[in-house]
């Protein structure tokens, strides 16, 4: 047979092989889903966050090994419509325990002391609020003699020190155990507004409002956990569009899981501005209503802004207002913050932090007399490794709490994270 006749024959069988060696496309990455299909209704996501800490500090010597975080969520809409939410933190079931008090500072609402003010009286405020005093020193580094036995027998004035500034206590307390159950809610979801009604986060401190996730240090800054950073049952509305977003609630004023407080409630709302990609201004403020001059009334005030442009994330925030105490006395404490952290290669980000709190700009507040507060400066100095961003990251944090009467603070904080 000719050559040239078998050249049909040829191409034909090399046909399959020039195919597979031709440069095609690159196979497509299978992506696993993040949200699990309940029927055809809707949609749940679940979510875990997991924070293992070590940390010591110098004022009192102490150091720890914690789960800091164990938080398991699970996020659901449904029919486009409804949305709910559910997350707890089983590290934070902790049984109630007897803790020991020595030295207690007095509190505001406390028997002043006097000639009308004996030991019984005293004893059984603490009693009240949860305190058994076993003892009182007679003076300064002399040891304590008992509590009378009976309410009948009156013994004089308590025995102070420290100018009466302080009752000397030794005594044991009930500490109540931590709620697990951390955010409940449902909401119906609109294209304009989403109207929830449960427990979840108040809108106040940038940092406070947002995800312990996200956190560039292992924790909080002090005004943060003093202003922001909390959960209350309550009613919300808020939405988040390109260049906006807003959050208005009414809660009770109370504490987590707790129905109803007595006296005032709480209405709080929030404004965001994104101008521009990375970049948010906010404005955020709370008031008392109803019985605003009740003992535990407050209202807040808060602007905070954060940039992040390519490695660079800059961010500060400022918050004060007004408490009524126990004395129905206006107290006027505010604090803030401002940070920079910087990506610097392979996911190794340094980051400072300067920040303060007062419990009051109109005085000097005297830490022995008023529950331990004192004016404080605060330097964080952190070294973070994030691999894969958020989802696992190493934190290594260094603060120094300087106060203005107190003895100053030296805290180091070691932590890791595992986030999805």
């Amino acid at each position: 047979m000719h050559p040239l006749a078998s050249l049909p024959i040829i191409l034909f069988l090399s046909a399959p092989a020039a195919a597979a060696d031709k440069p095609g496309k690159a196979p497509e990455k299978t992506t696993l889903p993040t949200k699990l299909s309940v029927a055809d209704a809707g949609s749940i996501q679940p979510g875990l966050l997991l924070q293992g800490q070590v940390s010591t500090q110098t004022a009192p010597k102490v150091g720890s090994v914690r789960l800091r975080r164990m938080e398991l969520s699970l996020k659901g809409e449904f029919l486009k419509l409804i949305g709910v939410g559910v997350m707890v933190d089983p590290s934070r079931a902790l049984e109630a325990q007897k803790v020991a008090l020595d030295g207690m500072p007095a509190p505001e609402d406390a028997p002043a002391p006097g000639s009308d003010v004996n030991s019984w009286q005293t004893l059984s405020f603490f009693q009240a609020n949860g305190v058994t005093p076993t003892s009182t020193p007679g003076t300064p580094g002399t040891t304590g003699t008992p509590w009378p036995g009976t309410p009948t027998s009156p013994v004089g004035e308590p025995n102070l020190s420290d100018g009466g500034r302080r009752f000397q206590l030794v005594g044991v307390k009930d500490m109540p155990a931590m709620h697990m159950v951390q955010d409940v809610y449902m909401s119906i979801n609109t294209p304009v507004a989403d109207v929830g009604v449960g427990q979840f986060k108040m809108p106040l401190s940038m940092e406070g409002f947002g995800s312990s996730s996200k956190l560039v240090f292992a924790e909080r800054a002090p005004s943060s956990t003093t202003f922001g950073d909390r959960r209350d049952l309550g009613l919300r509305v808020s939405k988040n569009f390109k260049y906006a977003g807003y959050y208005v609630g009414v809660f009770n004023g109370a504490s987590l899981r707790e129905l109803d407080k007595a006296g005032a409630k709480y209405a709080t709302t929030r404004l965001e501005l994104y101008p521009v990609k990375g970049l948010t201004f906010a404005g955020a403020g709370a008031q008392s209503f109803l019985d605003p001059r009740s003992s535990g009334s407050s209202s807040r005030l808060e602007a905070d802004a954060r940039w992040e442009v390519g490695r660079l994330l800059l961010q500060g925030e400022l918050i004060g207002g007004r408490d009524v105490n126990s004395e129905r006395r206006d107290l006027y404490p505010a604090g803030g913050y401002a940070m920079a952290a910087f990506n610097v290669w392979g996911g190794i980000q340094p980051a400072m932090r300067l920040g303060f709190v007062d419990p009051n700009l109109l005085r000097d507040e005297d830490p022995a007399a008023e529950k331990g507060r004192d004016e404080m400066a605060h330097m964080d100095l952190g070294l973070n490794w994030m691999p894969v961003g958020h989802l696992a990251k190493l934190q290594l944090t260094y603060s120094r709490l300087q106060y203005q009467q107190r003895r100053p603070d030296n805290q180091v904080f070691a932590m890791g994270q595992l986030h999805f």
